[in-house]
């Protein structure tokens, strides 16, 4: 174990109380924060193949190998506090991911005490009623969802393969491994939250009183879905039964999010509780709420939650059975249209590359010109035994796609011993660098986006 006067703070959630929110603010303050010596480390060019769980400005997930399973022997794990160690020598140091509250909890923190002394963990906590409920709308929304009704998901296991309601148990079961006193409790009510928002409440932790004219502020993250919008989502989302269908079935949810922000009410507030059954569900947590209160937050008087439980208007599905049948059925006719399209997508494709391969001179090796996102999008589609990848962003520079290294493209002299592919759209300024090196349109370079469908 190390020792250092320097602190790890380890956010882990729960799920539904700003996580993703406060991880994109953490991620595009990153220098902000240095200057008040703290250090939110990006991961996502420098370890090692996990994308989904190693996203930009979600920085905990590369400590799984896969959904669910910490590997503290992985490679991930070993070079990934590597990194932090080193870090932690001279900056404290934030590293977020509120999967951590859901899998792995102790076995992760107990493994990171072994490596690292001063330790602390910040949770916000949710009154449970409304926790369940926005998960239950995430798991809607998801590409991929959930098609069980509310009632269906509450009974299911009760909910616990989703959150943690009981909060006490995981708190006490934390506390037992790094200590009581290093262990920050805070409390996801815009009355409880400094500041009225997470990202100001964090900031608040950490000792900054921020002049937001100086921070780079958030737009919304999550997607937001009309209530009736996510009625329908979750009728289409059991077409997932069948099988082939679940590539199609993501498509929905982007476009269910641009309906509800043309033709939706997104203010209009409704439940899905009857108030009986809110007081009923959250009566099970009272006791245990009391004790967190006093506990952890010192409060004498045991009130954990400050907002009244409410009579919201419950929600009740406008639609019949035969109407969700209709819309299941339209549903297959548009999944199949999907994967014919996805299908003659990929024909052009494979075509497009057996082209490109043909016209690379003999001897010449391949690059890829521009490190952005439509790079990321080839690199899963091409074949092609690709070298390097160059870019004129000097900050990229040592980094990797993929397991390919990217290069600043002014630090390359030999452009004639290239075939180069240019992956930006936006083409032009590279072309002109490219023509300036000697290189010639269709001889010494291409232009992805003439022969790829993904653009």
């Amino acid at each position: 174990m190390i020792m250092s006067k320097h602190t790890l703070l380890i956010h882990i959630g729960i799920r539904k109380t700003g996580s993703s929110a406060l991880q994109a603010f953490l991620y595009k303050n990153m220098e902000k924060l240095e200057e008040y010596g703290w250090c939110y480390p990006d991961f996502s060019q420098r370890l090692f193949g996990i994308p989904s769980l190693a996203q930009r400005g979600i920085n905990g997930g590369v400590f799984y190998k896969e959904r669910g399973n910490l590997d503290t022997e992985s490679e991930n794990w070993i070079k990934g506090w590597e990194l932090i160690l080193k870090l932690l020598e001279n900056k404290n140091v934030i590293i977020s991911e509120e999967r951590i509250s859901i899998w792995n909890t102790s076995e992760l923190l107990a493994a990171a005490k072994e490596k690292y002394d001063n330790i602390k963990v910040i949770i916000y906590l949710r009154r449970q009623d409304k926790a369940v409920e926005s998960i239950w709308n995430q798991m809607v929304k998801n590409p991929v969802g959930c098609h069980q009704t509310f009632r269906e998901f509450i009974h299911w296991n009760d909910g616990k393969e989703c959150a943690p309601y009981h909060y006490k148990k995981q708190l006490d079961e934390i506390s037992e491994i790094i200590g009581k006193e290093n262990l920050i409790v805070r409390v996801y009510e815009k009355s409880q939250l400094s500041g009225g928002c997470t990202e100001s409440d964090f900031l608040s932790v950490l000792g900054i009183e921020p002049d937001w004219n100086e921070w780079n502020k958030n737009r919304d993250i999550n997607l937001r879905l009309d209530i009736n919008y996510l009625e329908i989502k979750r009728i289409l989302n059991s077409l997932q039964l069948i099988e082939g269908n679940e590539t199609a079935l993501q498509q929905y949810w982007t476009v269910f999010g641009e309906l509800s922000h043309i033709f939706g009410d997104l203010k209009e507030e409704k439940g899905y509780f009857t108030f009986e059954e809110r007081k009923e569900f959250l009566d099970q947590f009272v006791f245990e709420n009391e004790l967190i209160a006093k506990e952890y937050l010192l409060r004498e008087d045991g009130i954990l939650f400050f907002d009244d439980v409410k009579d919201i208007p419950i929600y009740v599905s406008p639609c019949t059975p035969f109407e969700e049948e209709m819309i299941r059925s339209l549903g297959v006719l548009i999944c199949r249209q999907g994967k014919e399209i996805q299908r003659l997508i990929n024909r052009e494709n494979n075509l497009a590359e057996k082209l490109l391969q043909n016209n690379v001179p003999k001897g010449k090796k391949i690059i890829l010109f521009g490190a952005g996102q439509k790079c990321i999008d080839l690199l899963f589609t091409l074949k092609l035994p690709i070298v390097l990848i160059a870019d004129n962003d000097k900050e990229k520079d040592g980094k990797s796609l993929k397991g390919i290294p990217i290069i600043y493209a002014k630090d390359i002299k030999n452009w004639s011993d290239f075939f180069v592919i240019i992956t930006c759209v936006e083409s032009e300024e590279i072309e002109n660098q490219l023509e300036n090196e000697g290189l010639k349109k269709e001889v010494g370079y291409v232009l992805a986006k003439e022969y790829f469908a993904c653009y």
